[in-house]
């Protein structure tokens, strides 16, 4: 067995012996001493012993005798060491391929025609090897050629070896020119990489590596401590289920530091070693110094599900592949993706869908994040995704977190996902549902989160009183004047309500005391000109509605003021804009504040507030 490394190409004679350099294998790791799940184990296994004695059935089936493993997880978690237990396992050499000595796309064939049958090819930490993902250039036809992040591409690498060479190399007519070959992946950031380099077929077996689990940790005690069992075990097992620590750092709390092996000693290092990195770990969970955290640091092992993310979370923010984050347009209607993640119109307040595993989100206009039937362009995949506030919810405003990595995808009930989309307009910023059918638009469902806001614990119920108290009476009207900080923007986001424009804030001074629906509701307006401009020092007119529907009261202010047609406007606390009222009244007689437009400056006033 050999471990081979490729030369530069600049050093390569006319043999195909220039092209590689070996030494001896000798590395000892082996399967038994593999430290992770023993079923998963067993799963590697199985099919290492399928794939080399499948010889006939591969030419039955009639596909090239090889197959691809990716091994991904943090640092520290056991790649390396599960390529020398393959190649131990089944007696292969190792072609360990460093793609930043390639120049071509040439030399990356010519260095596979020179690799031996019985061989496992290797491509270490591939997201850093090549940038092949970030400036993966893209044709748009008779256009100039643009990177995924919307920056002209450029030529300054000097390797010219591209994605399509290594696509070639693993899975093309290439691929075929020997027998009875592996080929390995190895990254620690799964989601840099090109969804066509690991799809099925190429990458055929993905294997998640990741932080040491009590099962891991038996075997490293047994390989380390020759022990099966002790009275600290239970302690260790506990700090794992809350703890990030690589079997790696384990294995070296465990190591032997005198002549004698002390179980004890080691394993008390160990439980000192986990409880530093749990105090550290669990401190941007708990502090409350900090505004958000990522989603990233959400993937914390007290977190056994996605759906416990968002559980945990009041308010949160997404923010898209082109790091644009998902906003609610100040239309009411639509959204779009900017960079822009400060503003209010970032902020999407989380419902959780009772015994489901989908989520609603509310915009800061108090309006869903639906998935509509509307096709965005005519004649062209993908439907449009907009704010509504239906009667009755249903499940187009239900959304699905599917866990991606350390990125979520957000699947709709007809299956598709939440698509930020790229490219040139009107398609760049542009929200969608659409299933990804290209490998180029692959990473435009991947999401980021961060939590803004954690859900506070509800407080216990309070019993109600015997009796319904009898509201108060209506204030005079001399003291109805609007106070002026009514409409002001909140000072921080702990102070933002998402409620709907069209609901003032004196709505929630009066949800304890609203009139009783025999008394109808006050009625605060003042009127406008045909421009749309209010004059805020002019005193409110105040009345007493008793209907129910924005019709009738249309009519009915159309009979207090005089004016043969009007429309009905709110004001949008956040920005002091105007809007018209469409849809219905606020629920339970709680009092109005509005302002007429008259007939003239209607389209105006829509759409220039």
């Amino acid at each position: 067995m050999k471990l081979f490394t490729n030369n530069p190409s600049s050093h390569w004679g006319s043999s195909k012996t220039s092209l590689w350099r070996y030494i001896d294998f000798e590395h000892p790791a082996n399967f038994e001493t593999l430290a992770m799940d023993p079923k998963k184990k067993e799963q590697i296994l199985n099919d290492l012993a399928a794939f080399s004695n499948g010889k006939d059935y591969y030419k039955k089936i009639g596909k090239a005798w090889k197959r691809g493993y990716l091994l991904y997880g943090p640092p520290g978690t056991g790649k390396s060491t599960m390529i020398a237990a393959m190649a131990n396992l089944l007696n292969y050499s190792i072609y360990d391929i460093e793609l930043t000595a390639i120049q071509t796309n040439s030399e990356l064939k010519k260095l596979l025609t020179a690799t031996s049958n019985k061989s496992i090819i290797v491509f270490e930490d591939i997201d850093c090897s090549l940038d092949l993902t970030g400036k993966r250039k893209k044709k748009e036809s008779n256009l100039m050629i643009w990177r995924n992040d919307g920056e002209q591409g450029d030529e300054e690498n000097k390797s010219s070896v591209t994605l399509s060479g290594l696509l070639n190399f693993i899975d093309g007519i290439w691929s075929a020119c020997g027998q009875e070959r592996i080929i390995v992946f190895t990254t620690n950031h799964l989601a840099k990489l090109d969804p066509a380099l690991i799809r099925r077929g190429r990458m055929d077996m993905h294997i998640e590596l990741s932080y040491c689990t009590f099962e891991a940790f038996k075997i490293l005690a047994k390989n380390y401590l020759d022990i099966d069992s002790h009275p600290l075990f239970k302690t260790i097992e506990s700090l794992l289920k809350d703890t990030e620590i690589a079997p790696a750092d384990v294995a070296e709390n465990l190591m032997k530091k005198n002549r004698e092996i002390d179980a004890e000693g080691s394993l008390k290092d160990l439980i000192q070693s986990l409880e530093r990195r749990k105090k550290v770990q669990r401190a941007p969970l708990d502090g409350h110094n900090k505004d958000s955290y990522k989603i990233v640091k959400a993937f914390h092992p007290c977190f056994r599900t996605i759906m416990e993310i968002f559980k945990k979370a009041e308010t949160v923010r997404l923010r898209s592949y082109h790091d644009k984050y998902l906003l609610a347009e100040e239309d009411e209607e639509s959204v779009s993706q900017d960079r822009d993640g400060r503003s209010m119109n970032a902020r999407w307040t989380v419902e959780i869908v009772e015994v489901t595993n989908v989520i609603r989100l509310k915009s800061c206009f108090g309006k869903y994040l639906t998935a509509s039937n509307i096709p965005m362009f005519l004649g062209m995949t993908g439907k449009k995704v907009t704010q509504t506030l239906p009667r009755r919810l249903d499940s187009s405003t239900e959304w699905e977190p599917v866990r991606e990595g350390v990125q979520v995808r957000l699947k709709t009930r007809y299956g598709q996902y939440l698509r930020a989309n790229g490219g040139l307009p009107p398609w760049r910023n542009s929200i969608t549902h659409d299933i990804p059918h290209r490998s180029t638009t692959q990473d435009w469902v991947l999401w980021d989160v961060d939590i803004l806001e954690s859900r506070k614990k509800k407080a216990p119920p309070v019993a109600e009183p015997a009796y319904t108290p009898l509201p108060p009476p209506p204030p005079p009207p001399e003291l109805l004047q609007e106070r002026k900080d009514d409409h002001q923007e909140p000072k921080s986001p702990k102070g933002f309500s998402l409620r709907s424009p069209r609901f003032s804030k004196s709505e929630s001074d009066d949800s304890v005391s609203s009139p009783v629906k025999a008394d109808g509701r006050l009625i605060y307006y003042r009127i406008g000109d045909e421009d749309g401009n209010v004059d805020e020092t002019t005193k409110e007119e105040l009345f007493c509605f008793k209907g129910m529907g924005l019709e009738e009261l249309k009519e009915k202010l159309k009979e207090e003021t005089g004016l043969s047609d009007i429309s009905i406007c709110s004001k949008n606390p956040l920005n002091g804009k105007l809007y018209p009222l469409r849809l219905h009244l606020p629920p339970n007689n709680t009092k109005m504040h509005v302002v007429l437009i008259p007939s003239p400056s209607k389209g105006d006033a829509a759409s220039t507030s």
